[in-house]
């Protein structure tokens, strides 16, 4: 997998990401990694709506996002990286992927998060 782009943004993906950074990109597939989003069926089918034309789509765990690397599962395959968290990209890093560029997008405050 070659991380093309990776993008922080609470809403992960919606209008503007599919339409415009995603096609700019170059990506083959968007991979959401978003614990939540992942195991709730109504907001994938939500977020399904907006995939971008030409592009797989995975809305998966971080644990499964890792998993699936460890396993050859994306290997040949360009990847816009979108998640929530910066959390999220600092375990990719230490996981050995290459990360060569972040964008950050919509962030919402956390009561009790800096």
């Amino acid at each position: 997998m070659e991380v093309k782009l990776a993008r922080i943004d609470h809403r992960l993906l919606h209008g503007i990401v599919a339409s415009q950074w995603a096609p700019s990109v170059g990506a083959v597939r968007v991979m959401v990694i978003d614990d939540e989003t992942a195991n709730d069926e109504m907001k994938k089918a939500s977020m399904k709506l907006a995939k971008p034309a030409g592009c797989a789509l995975s809305i998966i765990t971080l644990k499964t996002a890792l998993t699936n690397e460890q396993n050859h599962k994306y290997d040949g395959q360009t990847v816009f990286l979108i998640t929530k968290s910066p959390e999220t990209i600092l375990e990719f890093q230490r996981a050995g992927i290459k990360i060569p560029k972040l964008n950050i997008g919509g962030t919402a405050a956390n009561r009790g998060k800096a």
